[in-house]
């Protein structure tokens, strides 16, 4: 194993041990997470002799209602709180070096129709992938999720982790293109899936290319998502310019007008909370 992959492996027993400790902590309160993103698709994933995935922090959910006591609980165990947005709080261990992102949402309420009171309902307990009781959202909603954060991420062809993300679901759990396709819909995902998965595709993830066969026709969606995937190709990220192409493939153009507005409001009024005297 090289450096790198040892390392990387080192990084992910660390992950999951703050996930324990976490998750303990939160039980005292009667919170059981919902484990998202790289922490669980490193457990789902183990033992296929792939290389170790980056792990960068590790995600919970928990519901809008519980996130003030869940903060509270993180802070008591040590963590340092560093932000907290619409969607989450991040805390540092400096035990580990790595952060917890506590969602209250998956995304913005206006973006896409991907409700987190739906994911958690739907979610089920599991004791048995890190021993200790979580929540893990159900197969659809997982891999819905790594749609929603691909494109809110805004994303491009060269985030190969993410893109692969999608082909170790699809290998780890039954799931079947025509039912994922009409949940994504359903969760206003359609357009965003439109935008990541051809990337996917053509890294060889067959999966990937049968859900979008399966997807309604929208021909609108299609020259939205091709718009998206050039506009990204040239700035991604963190680069302000990207912003508008993350709104463009919301459910539909009304909604993403509305939610690129809304986005603007609040970065208003977060410089004029920090130009405040």
């Amino acid at each position: 194993m090289t450096q790198g992959a040892t390392d990387a492996a080192m990084r992910v027993l660390a992950g999951r041990a703050l996930l324990a400790r976490a998750a303990a902590a939160l039980a005292h309160e009667g919170i059981v997470p919902v484990v998202l993103k790289g922490v669980l698709i490193s457990a789902l994933s183990e033992g296929w002799g792939l290389p170790p995935r980056t792990m960068v922090d590790v995600d919970l959910l928990v519901r809008p209602g519980e996130r003030t006591r869940a903060e509270a609980v993180l802070a008591a165990m040590g963590l340092e709180r560093f932000a907290r947005t619409t969607t989450a709080t991040s805390f540092h261990d400096d035990r580990t070096g790595l952060a917890i992102d506590l969602h209250a949402h998956l995304v913005e309420p206006e973006l896409f129709r991907f409700d987190s009171e739906g994911v958690i309902a739907r979610s089920h307990e599991d004791r048995a992938l890190f021993g200790i009781l979580v929540r893990v959202p159900e197969r659809n909603d997982l891999y819905a999720h790594l749609v929603a954060h691909f494109a809110r991420n805004r994303s491009n062809a060269e985030d190969t982790r993410r893109l692969a993300d999608f082909a170790v679901v699809a290998r780890a759990l039954p799931l079947d293109a025509r039912s994922l396709a009409e949940h994504l819909r359903r969760c206003g995902l359609a357009r965003a899936a439109r935008y990541a998965l051809p990337l996917a595709a053509r890294r060889g993830d067959a999966f990937a290319a049968e859900v979008l066969r399966q997807l309604p026709h929208d021909p609108l969606g299609d020259a939205l998502a091709r718009g998206a995937e050039h506009w990204l190709a040239r700035f991604s990220e963190s680069s302000p310019l990207a912003i508008p192409a993350l709104h463009a493939l919301n459910a539909s153009i009304p909604r993403g007008a509305r939610s690129l507005t809304l986005h603007a409001a609040r970065g208003l009024a977060r410089r004029a909370r920090h130009h405040a005297p």
